[in-house]
């Protein structure tokens, strides 16, 4: 009697196990969502501008790059302490996405009687696709300085990421 209940037993688990099986098979489906993101933007901000305003005792120059990421701050022959002069920039938001100007880097100044300030210079700056951001570079010789005969040659460059719109 108890072969006979084996008997029985043993199919119909197997077919329960296949019902379930079966089951889930109708009812258990993968969605796979995939994707690609792509722009097609310019990304690019420049020096627009660079003039010398408000020379006093010193003969300045400002280049700006060829390929306009760099510029090139020359202040010749300081005649004495106090002079200087004052660098007029404007930079520009030449691509098509917008940026936020996040640093200024002045290289090159390593005399400590020459003081270099960055004049109407907020932190982290948004440009727009074609906006511009004026601004202005102060140089000029410590009027606490003992040494003479001064001149500074130094480079800026500007750091700018994407502006994402996010408060982060």
């Amino acid at each position: 009697m108890r072969e006979r209940r084996f008997n029985i037993l043993i199919p119909g688990l197997v077919l329960a196990i296949i019902g379930l099986i079966g089951a889930y098979a109708l009812f258990g489906e993968v969605l796979y969502i995939g994707g690609t993101a792509g722009t097609t933007g310019e990304f690019d901000i420049q020096f627009l501008t660079a003039s010398t305003s408000d020379v006093v005792g010193s003969n300045p120059t400002a280049t700006i790059s060829v390929d306009r990421k760099t510029l090139t701050i020359n202040v010749e022959d300081l005649e004495y302490p106090g002079a200087g002069a004052q660098i007029d920039i404007v930079v520009k938001n030449v691509g098509t996405i917008s940026a936020i100007l996040r640093t200024i880097t002045i290289t090159g100044n390593d005399d400590p009687d020459i003081v270099v300030e960055l004049i109407g210079v907020e932190e982290d700056i948004p440009i727009d696709a074609g906006e511009e951001y004026p601004f202005a570079i102060r140089v000029y010789w410590s009027s606490q300085s003992t040494t003479g005969d001064k001149s500074i040659n130094f480079t800026v460059e500007l750091g700018y990421e994407q502006n994402t719109g996010v408060g982060y």
